[in-house]
């Protein structure tokens, strides 16, 4: 499961996809054509990236009449782990300036819809690279089990080297999901309290919830 959790959040980690699926929020279902020409993306790297979206289940491509109709639908089910970002990813995108504000961004407001968009693309990108790479899921799935931990133990626990630990808390550190704290002498590290944003906080619902489907399953 977590590898599926990866190949999705790559996908997600990506300017170019979060357009297309910005688009096909506002606009609705629309051909790859039109996508291209709105996007002004060539032909070859749309191809690319509407295969990344439509094989991790972000958007439902279908044929008619020699046309490829894409849309930003999930055809997994809604319960599914693409169902439930594809459902996150449209109330983010059908309104940015509302999302932006509820993730605390107010010096936009009188900004023009396209450097909203972008921005809240950032923090899109910001959140979902923190699901990029399998150690990082790991670290974060042992410490939603416990309250803090140090360094020693994940590289005892879960077999990392220092450097990769170091490396690989810094970045869940900088994208507001850990903290790090001096405690009796060493390093100590524990799940953020409270999330960067609204948007980083459903992205973690959205994989936790995975990992407990897949306690559930086994």
């Amino acid at each position: 499961m977590d590898e599926i959790v990866i190949r999705l959040a790559r996908t997600l980690a990506c300017h170019e996809r979060l357009r297309i699926l910005s688009l096909l929020v506002t606009e609705g279902e629309l051909t790859a054509t039109s996508i291209g020409q709105r996007l002004d993306l060539a032909k070859n790297a749309l191809s690319g990236h509407l295969a990344k979206l439509a094989t991790v289940g972000l958007i439902k491509r279908r044929r008619s009449g020699g046309w490829l109709y894409c849309a930003a639908e999930s055809p997994y089910g809604a319960s599914t782990l693409s169902g439930r970002t594809v459902a996150a990813l449209r109330e983010w995108f059908a309104d940015p300036k509302a999302t932006m504000q509820c993730c605390g961004v107010h010096e936009l407001r009188n900004s023009s819809s396209d450097k909203l968009t972008r921005r809240l693309h950032e923090v899109v990108f910001d959140a979902a690279t923190a699901f990029t790479d399998l150690r990082r899921l790991q670290i974060l799935r042992y410490l939603a089990r416990r309250a803090e931990t140090t360094p020693e133990t994940f590289c005892s626990t879960l077999k990392m080297s220092p450097w990769a630990v170091i490396r690989h808390t810094d970045k869940l550190v900088r994208r507001g999901y850990l903290t790090r704290a001096e405690g009796e002498g060493a390093e100590r590290y524990r799940l953020a309290r409270e999330f960067k944003t609204p948007i980083h906080t459903r992205l973690w619902k959205i994989v936790q919830g995975t990992w407990q489907e897949q306690l559930r399953s086994s």
